[in-house]
């Protein structure tokens, strides 16, 4: 989106992103991986990729995000930070 002559980015993040089956509780941690996704898509772009650049790799990233399930996802979550 460009307003002002100024590029501006918009997502959506949470549990809206695929419809949830809610018995296994996956909307709520597919919510917070999205909203990680996100963090990351903004910094990406924050360090020099393209707008396109960075939606393209988001957009790979959510093609996975349906796969999610508890013994797919690392326990060690120490390793893993957005900075």
């Amino acid at each position: 989106i460009l307003k002002n002559g100024h590029n501006l980015l918009m997502s959506l993040v949470g549990d809206s992103l695929l419809e949830p089956f809610w018995p296994t509780g996956s909307g709520c941690a597919r919510g917070f991986l999205s909203a990680f996704d996100t963090a990351w898509m903004i910094r990406s772009w924050a360090l020099g990729k393209t707008p396109l650049q960075a939606l393209a790799e988001r957009e790979s990233i959510y093609t996975i995000l349906s796969q999610t399930t508890p013994n797919y996802l690392n326990k060690n979550h120490n390793m893993f930070s957005i900075d």
